[in-house]
């Protein structure tokens, strides 16, 4: 995958692009099996059928799991709860200036209207970190690797 290196022993902060340990939320990785994902978080609120939906979500409190095609492995978590962070132990209602810290070059991709704004960390086409910005509080965050 674009902009992936696989190395379980690096620190974040010296990475320049994303690391596949660092594809991960509350412990639930890209590309976790569907299996995995309800063991470990036990039954969701709802999961979408994947012959209805080219990508199939299991729905939690506060933390989406999208799934691949076919429902296949986690293509990409996306939570706004403090208790589902990064392995780098960055989490939504942290300051943002927390994740400039962690990750070496963090993008701004677009910004809303007054103090709100989203920011990446990885590649804007493939695998990456998302922030959800406030008031330079993270709202949500979102890892993993989108099939564009």
């Amino acid at each position: 995958m674009m902009g992936l290196t696989a190395c379980g022993a690096c620190v974040a902060k010296s990475m320049s692009t994303i690391w596949e340990t660092e594809l991960a939320l509350g412990g639930i990785h890209h590309g976790d099996s569907k299996k995995s994902v309800l063991e470990r978080l036990g039954k969701p609120e709802s999961i979408d059928d994947p012959t209805k939906f080219k990508f199939s979500n299991i729905v939690y409190p506060d933390l989406t799991v999208t799934l691949g095609e076919g429902g296949d492995g986690v293509i990409f978590v996306r939570s706004s709860s403090p208790k589902y962070c990064t392995p780098s132990g960055i989490c939504p209602g942290m300051p943002f200036s927390r994740a400039e810290a962690a990750y070496s070059s963090i993008h701004i991709l677009e910004y809303a209207k007054g103090d709100k704004f989203t920011a990446y960390f990885g590649s804007r086409l493939a695998c990456r970190l998302t922030f959800e910005v406030e008031k330079s509080v993270i709202k949500s965050l979102g890892a993993g690797c989108m099939p564009w």
